[in-house]
C-alpha cells in the first residue's frame, strides 16, 4: 500500500487567533482530487472546557460548598498540569482558588503549599512587578499569619507593599490597604510599638490617597485606637476612636453598628478602660 509520502501527502500547521489549523494537501493521489481540507483541533474546545470547569468550581466556592469545590479544582488541576506544566499563568489561577477552598476548611498549611505554587507560576510567567504576583504575596502573607508564622508573614507583607509601591506608587489605596494588613499582623504578633507606627503610616497614605472621610481611613483610626488601648495609652486611644467615629457617623449614620462600636470604644478609653 503506498505511503502518504509516496502519495506526496503532507501537512502544514499554522496558528490563527489562538486556534491550530491543519492544512492537508495531496498530489497525484488516485481518486483524490487536489483540495484543501481544514481540520480544527480540539484545542479550542478543551480551553472552553477548562474555563467551564473553573467557573463551576468557583461557583461552588461562592456557595460555600468548599469540599465539592476542592474536588472540582483538583480535577481541573490534574488536566491543566498535563497541558501547561506548573509554571503557567492559567494554572496559577487554579492553584490559588484551590488554596482558597482548602483554607476555608481550616487546612492552612496545605493551603500555603498551593499559594506557593501560584506564586512560582506567576513569577515565571508574569515576573515580580505584576498585580497577580502581588496578589500571591498578599495571599501568602495572610495564610502564614493564620499559621502564626509571623516572621515569614512579615517578609511576605513587605514584599507585597514594595511591589505595590513600584506598580501603583506609595500614595495609592492598594498600598494603603496592604499597610493596614501589615499593621494588623504586627499587633496580632505582639509587636505593639511597630504596629502603632505602621498604623500611623497607613493613615498618612490613606489620607493622601482617599481623602479625610473615607471608611478605610476610619478603620485605620480604629485599628490605631485598639493598639493604643493595648498599650494602655488611653488618651491617644480616645483621640483615634473619636476620629474613626466622626467619619463613620458622617458616612454611615449614628445607628450603624460600626459607628456604635467606635463610639463605645471612645467612651471606654475616656474612662481608662
Amino acid at each position: 500500500m503506498p505511503t502518504a509520502i509516496e502519495y506526496g501527502l503532507f501537512a502544514a500547521l499554522t496558528v490563527f487567533a489562538g486556534v491550530k489549523i491543519y492544512y492537508l494537501y495531496a498530489e497525484d493521489v488516485p481518486d483524490f482530487q487536489s483540495e484543501q481540507v481544514i481540520v480544527q483541533t480540539s484545542e479550542e474546545n478543551e480551553s472552553e472546557e477548562f474555563l467551564a470547569m473553573y467557573n463551576a468550581a468557583l461557583s461552588l466556592s461562592n456557595q460555600e460548598r468548599y469540599v465539592d469545590a476542592e474536588k472540582k479544582f483538583r480535577e481541573l488541576l490534574g488536566r491543566e498540569l498535563v497541558k501547561f506544566g506548573e509554571k503557567h499563568q492559567d494554572i496559577a489561577y487554579t492553584f490559588r482558588e484551590l488554596a482558597v477552598v482548602i483554607g476555608k476548611q481550616g487546612r492552612y498549611k496545605e493551603a500555603e503549599h498551593f499559594y506557593e505554587k501560584a506564586l512560582v507560576a506567576r513569577l515565571a510567567d508574569l515576573g515580580e512587578d505584576h498585580e497577580e504576583t502581588l496578589l500571591s504575596y498578599r495571599d501568602l502573607a495572610d495564610v502564614t499569619q493564620k499559621l502564626k508564622n509571623y516572621a515569614t508573614s512579615t517578609n511576605y507583607h513587605k514584599m507585597a507593599m514594595e511591589i505595590s509601591e513600584r506598580i501603583y506608587g506609595r500614595l495609592h489605596k492598594t498600598t494603603g490597604h496592604l499597610h493596614f494588613n501589615y499593621s494588623v499582623m504586627l499587633r496580632e504578633s505582639g509587636e505593639l510599638g511597630k504596629a502603632e507606627q505602621a498604623f500611623i503610616t497607613t493613615i498618612n497614605i490613606e489620607r493622601a490617597a482617599l481623602g479625610n472621610d473615607n471608611l478605610n481611613l476610619a478603620a485605620s483610626y480604629f485599628g490605631l485606637g485598639i493598639t493604643h488601648k493595648y498599650r494602655k495609652n488611653y488618651n491617644a486611644a480616645a483621640q483615634a476612636f473619636l476620629k474613626s467615629y466622626k467619619i463613620r457617623k458622617k458616612r454611615l449614620g449614628d445607628d450603624n453598628e460600626a459607628s456604635k462600636r467606635a463610639l463605645e470604644q471612645y467612651e471606654a478609653a475616656l474612662a481608662g478602660r
